[in-house]
């Protein structure tokens, strides 16, 4: 049961997303016959032996396919997280498909001019390209698709991650996450969160919360700010033509289980 491989290049990353989302928006082919994304994103500054894998709780099989190709390339493979970052696999991950972002991690030069073609690390670099063979193939030639798995570990985004632990369970829309107005459009909601709990659903625009008027990423996270796990707030979404209000029991992000970490080494 082969399946295709499509290899494709986004622009538009860095504000927003905007190459993959617009992809999966007008998909060559169905999304519900792509089986996984692998996204490589600055894999050109390999340190240490060392991989990272983000994504690993999007699919249960992802933990035995990173450990075959790490075992093949001899890396050692930093593996954790769900299947939501600030890189393309997300416009993927929002669709219901397993994702894997490949990542040598930051450093000083890192978005900076001084991040030079001299810094690059071209035989990691082709490890990571060998390393993204074995894992593409592997998926590709396996007898059963991965098996998608939504997050409900707690949000690592701005607009519901920086007030004193209370969890609303939203994930923003990355190709809104620059709207000065207009609200917040969530991308997806947390498994099991207090939102989904509530009836709140992606694609709904949230434009209140407990009273206050809710413009942009900001006033989500001061809202939030405002509020204690445990508290019952009212939070308002535009969803399609209409306006809804839920009653949310906001949660303690301490105690929604943080994504926890796994290597792989060869």
């Amino acid at each position: 049961s082969h399946r295709a491989v499509l290899v494709c290049l986004f622009s538009g990353e860095e504000v927003g997303l905007a190459g993959s989302s617009w992809l999966v928006d007008h998909s060559p082919v169905p999304l519900d016959r792509i089986a996984a994304m692998v996204n490589l994103d600055m894999v050109g500054r390999l340190r240490g032996n060392t991989l990272i894998a983000l994504g690993l709780e999007s699919a249960p099989e992802w933990a035995a396919l990173l450990r075959d190709a790490a075992i093949d390339t001899k890396l050692d493979v930093a593996a954790r997280g769900d299947g939501y970052g600030p890189s393309d696999q997300t416009s993927f991950y929002a669709k219901g498909i397993p994702v894997i972002h490949l990542f040598t991690g930051t450093h000083e030069q890192y978005h900076t001019p001084d991040d030079k073609p001299a810094t690059i690390n071209s035989e990691g670099g082709g490890l990571v390209a060998r390393f993204t063979q074995v894992l593409v193939e592997r998926s590709a030639t396996r007898d059963r698709r991965l098996t998608y798995a939504r997050s409900n570990t707690a949000p690592t985004m701005t607009g519901d991650s920086r007030g004193y632990g209370a969890y609303l369970g939203t994930v923003p829309d990355f190709k809104a996450m620059d709207a000065a107005s207009g609200g917040v459009l969530l991308s997806d909601v947390r498994a099991g969160g207090p939102a989904e709990i509530a009836g709140i659903k992606g694609g709904d625009r949230v434009v209140s919360i407990a009273g206050t008027r809710i413009e942009n990423l900001y006033d989500m996270s001061y809202a939030l700010q405002d509020h204690r796990p445990g508290q019952t707030v009212e939070v308002t979404v535009v969803r399609a033509e209409d306006t809804l209000t839920f009653r949310v029991t906001l949660g303690d992000r301490a105690r929604m289980g943080q994504a926890g970490a796994a290597v792989a080494k060869a």
